[in-house]
């Protein structure tokens, strides 16, 4: 039951207040407890966003028709309808402005009620509520309220005085008087206060324990004695008085208080329970009183402080203290003729999130509403509250001022800081920032800036993210600051540990440069940025002097520091080519295109960039970069920079990825960007690539990495795909018929299977370890190249589109060739010959030549090409017919050699042995062909003139017999 987690207390007087981000249990009262009930479904005109114009309220009467209202008589002034809720604002009468009010029908009221309602502000920390009971004659306020911009609910219990009936009474929500300020109101219940009949015995050491532990472990311990319909209510007794037991969560939904009311109560009693405080220890150790009125100090013994009530009570509110257990006070609150009792944290939970809301709030508003665990201090003019205890979910203790604006009126600054002793424990300092930092981190998911400072708080290193400011400080031991910073609205949020202390510092944000710019460039030097803005724009050049720019597209000026700092707001940006060493375009919320690609960048931070679609970052020195507010990036170019690792998650509109030439790159989930359209990874260190949820994809650059396998069976949009220089073996694709390009060179391919490749253009295949190769799969492809296999036979009969085709560095034999000149289309008649790339310079042991296979490539308009690889790529070289005639890889050129065959008797012998031979008749028509080694070999010839061609392991010669 010990709690663990520490929240900001939200209870004012007797008032639950329910924050709308977490559930709390609610049970409906049968419909007869029900003196009002209100949920204005019928305000349909307007919206949150855009209320209704017209004020619904009569100006003289306040009058609201009743047709907008689940009863007649509901009043008021500055009534606004906003779709399904009720939108207060200030309005003039006779020409005076006032506060906009909204009153409930008129009831005769009496005993206890339940009043409830939702209400949030217009604007964040500016929007006031009063709350007031009032019959004509006498007007009671029974709350005032600091609303935020988030709904809320209130819930509070109020008692009429015994035998007292308050006739024709009505209860009026009104914005403070004078202020001015708008609000919105919703869900407004009044209802008879229904008691469990059953009383609880309140015992401060059996309750003290469900505090900051979850509510429901009390309601769930207690629940007998809950009123009907009211988890968060009970009767109890205390000291033999009956008293009404408000259980009031905190935002996280964790106990922070326990406040007995009483319908009427006196000094005595009052009096009496403070008198059980000497000597007894169910009380706790008194830690004194603190009393305001028309004097204020503090009491330190019970005797004083009775004293003091006996004297003045009535003009005085005294609040005593008591301390029962480790982390809880016991509260006596007289406040001028009425009492509470409160058992509660004797600490606020420090969560930074809470705090902010209380910026810019009304001081003494929210000294009120945290009385008992604040002190006033004012100092030489500076007013502040000091918070002598605020915890972490750790349990370590900080302290809290919270310092009062120049006019005294609202909170302008909130420092928070580590004890003394755990401060000066670097050790322990530096694990407890961590743990904030990481805390800090998951608050705010919006962009954190990060950096190192020096003594003087010179910033001298940003962080790219937390883990690397983490490494920092724990090397670093604290001999420099380390900031985390982040903005709300026009709050700022900074955590900062340094050689002297560890706080957080929450204050009004400066205003933000759109587009910061670091360099190391001379003096001087000029700069010219091209950049979009549909209003004017101020540019620091560097030396703290602004220049606006009212129109165009181009920004030049002279760099005069370090920093060029633009300030408005830009819509494109592009810094090309300008030596950039570091950018920050987290204040450019409505930028959509930022193209700094061929600088020197190694830092760039991106915050909530919501709307920015095109990003161009090549060409840099980026070893690391945040993308996590990009939500609407559609075309991301990271090539040719440092990066080892890349996290897409976030960008689900995605269809452009180009991170070519990160050499560090090892791995790379595609699954965040299901949109993708275009990928290109070439030359980074992947030896996979999962594209199963990348569905979508049309085009695929993938060279020259490590790739082994890949998976293609779901990717029907599939038009170019190029795993050029990976280790593949084998690879299918089954399933993309509008593949048009496909580039598989230079891998270790065995095997090959395509399905539907009716629309390939080109098919790119060389240097791999194909033996065979099916045309047929790709016949409309206009450039095919299988060049550097160990292919020993083609036919492209099929392939009537065919223009360029690569067959160098194979096994094609004479033979081979004439049938390949005979299998491939005609191209007679075309504006342009074919190409047939068909021996490799060098490479005497490829594919032989046939001067009668030529004859027919030219009557067929066909040029036969030699390629020679170098440094500098592919040189092609165009074979006129005495090339041909002369290259070493035509037969007829070779020099006689020293071995002979002869025929004899059905037997042709060899003088030496070879590995294959082949005979021709002398106008060219193949005989036989013999692949079996040896040196003597049955075979039948007819008489005649004869060619025999043989090859040896290291030689091809040629023989002229006659039989």
């Amino acid at each position: 039951m010990k709690p663990t987690l520490l929240l900001l207390l939200k209870a004012i007087g007797t008032i639950l207040c329910i924050s709308s981000l977490h559930s709390t249990i609610m049970v409906a009262q049968a419909d007869a407890n029900y003196i009002i009930k209100e949920d204005f479904a019928k305000f349909k005109k307007g919206s949150e966003e855009q209320p209704d114009p017209s004020n619904i309220a009569d100006p003289d009467s306040e009058n609201i028709p009743e047709n907008y209202t689940q009863e007649e008589g509901w009043r008021g002034g500055g009534v606004y309808q906003a779709g399904g809720s009720c939108f207060i604002n200030s309005y003039e009468v006779w020409g005076v402005p006032t506060d906009g009010v909204i009153k409930t029908p008129k009831k005769d009221l009496e005993g206890t009620i339940v009043i409830r309602f939702r209400a949030r502000s217009n604007e964040a920390g500016k929007s006031d509520l009063n709350v007031w009971l009032s019959n004509g004659i006498t007007n009671e306020k029974i709350s005032s309220l600091a609303l935020t911009k988030e709904w809320t609910q209130y819930s509070f219990v109020y008692s009429i005085a015994d035998g007292i009936t308050m006739e024709r009474a009505y209860i009026a929500f009104r914005g403070v008087t004078g202020a001015l300020l708008s609000f919105y109101i919703d869900d407004i219940e009044v209802r008879k206060f229904e008691e469990s009949g059953k009383e609880l015995t309140f015992d401060i050491q059996q309750m003290h324990p469900y505090l900051n532990a979850p509510t429901e472990e009390f309601q769930n311990d207690f629940k007998e004695y809950q009123a009907e319909g009211d988890h968060n209510t009970y009767s109890t007794t205390f000291q033999d008085k009956a008293y009404t037991l408000i259980t009031n969560a905190d935002e996280r939904g964790l106990l922070e208080s326990i406040k007995l009311t009483a319908s009427s109560t006196t000094l005595d009693e009052y009096l009496a329970i403070l008198n059980l405080g000497k000597g007894n220890n169910s009380l706790g150790t008194f830690f004194g009183a603190k009393f305001s009125g028309k004097t204020s100090g503090v009491k330190q013994t019970i005797d004083e402080t009775i004293a003091l009530l006996q004297s003045n009570a009535n003009e005085l509110r005294v609040v005593a203290i008591f301390n029962p257990h480790t982390g809880v006070y016991f509260v006596l609150d007289w406040d001028k003729g009425t009492y509470s009792l409160t058992l509660c944290r004797n600490y606020l939970p420090l969560y930074i999130d809470s705090f902010i809301t209380a910026l810019h709030s009304p001081f003494e508003l929210y000294m009120a509403k945290h009385y008992y665990l604040c002190n006033r201090i004012n100092l030489f003019g500076l007013l502040k509250l000091n918070f002598p205890a605020i915890k972490n979910s750790q349990g370590d203790l900080f302290t809290m001022d919270c310092i009062a604006s120049s006019d005294k009126q609202s909170i302008q600054e909130i420092n928070i800081n580590l004890n003394t002793k755990d401060n000066s424990d670097n050790t322990k300092a530096i694990a407890i920032w961590k743990s904030e930092a990481q805390r800090f981190v998951k608050v705010f998911t919006s962009f954190i800036e990060l950096y190192a400072t020096d003594a003087s708080g010179k910033k001298i290193q940003r962080f790219s993210n937390l883990e690397e400011a983490i490494a920092f400080v724990e090397s670093d031991n604290r001999e420099h600051g380390v900031t985390l910073v982040t903005q709300q609205n026009e709050k700022q949020i900074a955590l900062v540990i340094n050689k002297k202390s560890l706080f957080y510092l929450l204050n009004r944000a400066k205003e933000k440069p759109a587009i910061s710019l670091h360099y190391t460039l001379p003096l001087e030097t000029p700069l010219s940025f091209e950049i979009t803005f549909k209003e004017p724009l101020r540019v620091d050049w560097g030396d703290g002097q602004l220049q606006t720019i009212e129109k165009g597209s181009l920004i030049s000026g002279k760099l005069k520091g370090q920093h060029v700092y633009i300030f408005g707001n830009p819509t494109s940006f592009n810094t090309e080519g300008t030596q950039l060493e570091a950018i920050d375009v987290s204040g450019a919320r409505h930028l959509t295109t930022l193209e700094c690609a061929n600088n020197n960048l190694k830092e760039i931070y991106l915050g909530d960039n919501v709307e920015l679609q095109t990003l161009d970052l090549e060409k840099n020195k980026l070893k690391s970069i945040n993308l996590s507010g990009l939500t609407q990036l559609k075309k991301l170019l990271l090539g040719n920079n440092e990066l080892s690792s890349l996290n897409l998650s976030g960008l689900s509109q995605l269809t452009r990825l180009q991170v070519d030439n990160n050499k560090d790159l090892a791995t790379l989930n595609l699954s965040p960007a299901p949109m993708l359209l275009m990928l290109s990874v070439s030359n980074c260190n992947l030896n996979e690539l999962n594209l199963s949820d990348n569905t979508s994809i049309v085009k695929i650059v993938a060279q020259d990495n490590a790739i082994s396998t890949i998976a293609l069976e779901a990717h029907p949009n599939l038009e170019s795909l190029n795993l050029q220089g990976n280790n593949l073996s084998s690879i299918t694709i089954p399933n993309s018929p509008n593949l048009q390009s496909l580039n598989l060179s230079n891998n270790k391919l065995q095997n090959i299977e395509i399905t539907k490749g009716e629309k390939l253009q080109e098919v790119l295949l060389s240097h791999n370890a194909l033996t065979s190769i099916n045309n047929d799969i790709w016949k409309n492809a206009m450039r095919l190249n299988i060049g550097a296999n160990k292919i020993n036979k083609i036919s492209v009969s099929n392939n009537k589109q065919l223009r360029d085709l690569y067959v160098y560095a194979n096994q094609l034999t004479t033979n081979e060739m004439l049938s390949l000149a005979e299998s491939i289309y005609s191209r007679k008649g075309a504006n342009e010959p074919g190409h047939l790339y068909y021996v490799q310079k060098g490479n005497t042991g490829g594919n032989r030549i046939a001067l009668q296979a030529v004859a027919l490539l030219r009557e067929k308009n066909w040029d036969i090409y030699e390629v020679e690889q170098t440094e500098d790529g592919w040189i092609e070289k165009n074979l006129s017919d005495e090339d041909l005639k002369n290259h070493p890889n035509e037969l007829q050129s070779i020099s006689s050699p020293s071995i002979t065959c002869c025929y004899h008797y059905g037997r042709l012998s060899f003088s030496a042995p070879v590995t294959s031979f082949s005979v021709y008749t002398l106008s060219g028509e193949i005989i036989t062909t013999v692949t079996q080694e040896g040196k003597d070999f049955s075979i039948t010839l007819p008489r005649g003139y004869f060619l025999v061609v043989a090859q040896t392991t290291n030689q091809i010669f040629q023989q002229i017999i006659v039989l």
